[in-house]
């Protein structure tokens, strides 16, 4: 079974690519365009991994960062079932990349932060990495593609070229 995603992202252009190119890695994301939607999403069923857009037309997305990490999260496989304080790992994406706004949303717990304009490859990877380190299921891992993997050094160029198109 694959990772499992919330995108909460108010930026439909912005959502689509991250969407695609995280779903190409093979992630299942669901989207949410309001932190309204997004709360209710979270307090229905258990995700692997949230990436939270700050700026929103109904709030922030800090607010439903402290939420999670203020209250327990349901069990997986039990939706609505309150597990233990939410270990969830969170990515913020904010158009705010002042080292204030970036301090503040991993004060508050997030476990990385990426300021708009970013590479979707980057996103990717990031994502990837968080989810490694929480010990996702190697199943849910399975899918997403490595971009480079047992390279010989002469190689790598090459094979991270081959990733560019």
């Amino acid at each position: 079974m694959a990772a499992q995603l919330l995108l909460l992202e108010d930026d439909p252009a912005i959502a689509r690519t991250v969407v695609y190119t995280l779903e190409r890695d093979g992630l299942a994301v669901t989207h949410s365009l309001l932190l309204r939607d997004a709360r209710q999403q979270v307090q229905a069923r258990a995700f692997d991994l949230l990436v939270l857009d700050v700026g929103l037309p109904d709030g922030s997305g800090l607010d439903l960062l402290q939420q999670v990490r203020n209250t327990p999260a349901p069990t997986p496989g039990t939706p609505g079932t309150p597990g233990t304080p939410s270990a969830t790992p969170v990515l913020m994406l904010s158009a705010r990349g002042e080292e204030l706004d970036r301090v503040l949303g991993l004060e508050l717990g997030a476990d990385d932060y990426l300021s708009k304009p970013f590479s979707p490859r980057e996103l990717a990877a990031r994502v990837k990495a968080l989810l490694r380190r929480a010990g996702a299921p190697a199943a849910a891992l399975a899918a997403a593609p490595a971009l480079c993997t047992t390279m010989p050094r002469a190689s790598a160029s090459a094979c991270a070229a081959s990733h560019w198109h």
